[in-house]
C-alpha cells in the first residue's frame, strides 16, 4: 500500500514510518525541518518531501497516487501566548492537507489530534472519545489550535473526506532524536540534571502503542475516533524509576501544583524578557492538572489494545537513550 506520513520527523512520525516499512507498505514522507530525525528518514530509504504543510501547492505532489495519509505535522507548544504560530500549523496546515486529500482522492486520512484537543471538564469523570472539544475560547493556544484543526476534519466528513481520528496523551519511548516534551523531563532526570519534580502529572503512553492505535485506526470505520492513552503517573514517579535504574538519588526538591500555578507566569514572563526557550508556563501548569483518568475501552474492545508498562517504557527510553549517545 502507498502511504504518506506528514510529520515524519518527528517522535511519533519516525516510528509509525519504521513500523509501515516492516510492514512492506511503500512509503513517502514529509516534512519541514531537518536534523536527526531526517538522518534516520534517509537510510529508511523513504521517498522524502521537504516542504511547509501550510503551502497547500507545495504539500500537493507527495499526495498523488497515496491511499492512506497519516497526517503528524503539529507545532507543539506550552507557550501561554503564540497563537499566530501555532495557529498556521495546527489550523492552516490542517486545511491544506484536506484540500490535497480531496484533490488526490485519498481513500483514508488518519488525523493526529490530540488529549488537550478534549475538554479537561469536568476532571472528576473519565475522558472518552465522546468528550466534547475545547472551544474557541480556551485560554490556551496549543489545545484550542489542535480543537480548531480537528473541527476542520469533522466538517470535511461531512463532505465526503474519508477520515478518522487519534488523540494521543504524553508520548514517551525511543526514536525521539528531538527529546521535546515528556521526554525532555525523562532524558534531563537521565542525566542527573533536574534536582527537582512537580507534584503533577500526566497520562504517559508509549510512542509505539500510539503506533499501534494509528495502524489499527486506519481500518476502522470511517469518523471514528480513539484515545491513544497509557498510564497515569506522576514525574516524582517517573524520576525516583530512572534514578534506582541508574544508582542516583532521587531529586530532592518537590514544588507544589498550587505553587506550580503560581510562579508560572512569573517564570513564562522572565524567560520572554531574556527570548529564553519556556522551561514552566502557566500552560504547561494547566496540562499536568488535567487530562489525567483516560479511557481506552474503545481501542480495547475495537483491536484488543492493551499499553505497555510505564516502567517499561521508562527504563527502554533510558537505555535508548545511553545508547544513542554513547555513538
Amino acid at each position: 500500500m502507498k502511504i504518506l506520513v506528514t510529520g515524519a520527523t518527528g517522535h511519533v512520525g519516525l516510528t509509525l514510518v519504521k513500523r509501515l516499512i516492516s510492514e512492506g507498505h511503500a512509503v513517502r514522507t514529509l516534512a519541514n525541518d531537518r536534523g536527526r530525525s531526517l538522518e534516520e528518514l534517509t537510510k529508511l530509504g523513504v521517498q522524502h518531501t521537504h516542504a511547509d504543510i501550510t503551502r497547500c501547492q507545495e504539500i500537493m505532489p507527495a499526495f498523488r497516487g497515496v491511499e492512506v495519509v497519516y497526517h503528524l505535522a503539529a507545532r507543539v507548544s506550552y507557550r501561554d501566548r503564540g497563537w499566530e504560530d501555532v495557529k498556521a500549523v495546527n489550523v492552516d496546515g490542517v486545511r491544506s492537507v484536506i484540500e490535497a486529500c480531496f484533490a488526490s482522492d485519498v481513500r483514508r486520512l488518519v488525523h493526529f489530534s490530540s488529549i488537550e484537543a478534549l475538554s479537561p471538564y469536568p476532571v472528576d469523570q473519565p475522558i472518552t472519545e465522546e468528550r466534547p472539544l475545547v472551544d474557541e475560547h480556551f485560554r490556551y493556544p496549543y489545545p484550542r489550535s489542535k480543537a480548531m484543526g480537528q473541527r476542520l476534519v469533522l466538517q470535511a466528513l461531512d463532505h465526503g473526506l474519508d477520515a478518522v481520528i487519534v488523540y494521543p496523551t504524553a508520548v514517551i519511548g525511543p526514536n525521539d532524536y528531538a527529546f521535546r516534551g515528556a521526554n525532555k523531563i525523562l532524558r534531563l532526570y537521565a542525566h542527573g540534571d533536574m534536582n527537582l519534580t512537580t507534584e503533577g502529572g500526566f497520562n504517559f503512553v508509549d510512542v509505539r502503542d500510539v503506533v499501534e492505535v494509528a495502524v489499527n485506526a486506519a481500518n476502522a470505520p470511517k469518523g471514528t475516533s480513539y484515545l491513544a492513552a497509557g498510564h497515569w503517573r506522576t514525574f516524582l514517579e517517573m524520576a525516583a524509576l530512572i534514578a534506582q535504574n541508574k544508582g542516583m538519588p532521587p531529586p530532592k526538591l518537590r514544588i507544589k501544583l498550587k505553587q506550580m500555578q503560581q510562579i508560572a507566569p512569573v517564570v513564562s514572563w522572565w524567560n520572554e524578557l531574556r527570548k529564553q526557550p519556556p522551561t514552566l508556563t502557566a500552560a504547561a501548569a494547566h496540562a499536568v492538572s488535567h487530562w489525567g483518568n483516560v479511557s481506552t475501552e474503545r481501542a480495547a474492545r475495537d483491536f484488543g489494545y492493551q499499553p505497555r508498562p510505564f516502567e517499561q517504557t521508562v527504563l527502554e527510553t533510558a537505555a535508548w537513550l545511553d545508547e544513542i549517545e554513547a555513538v
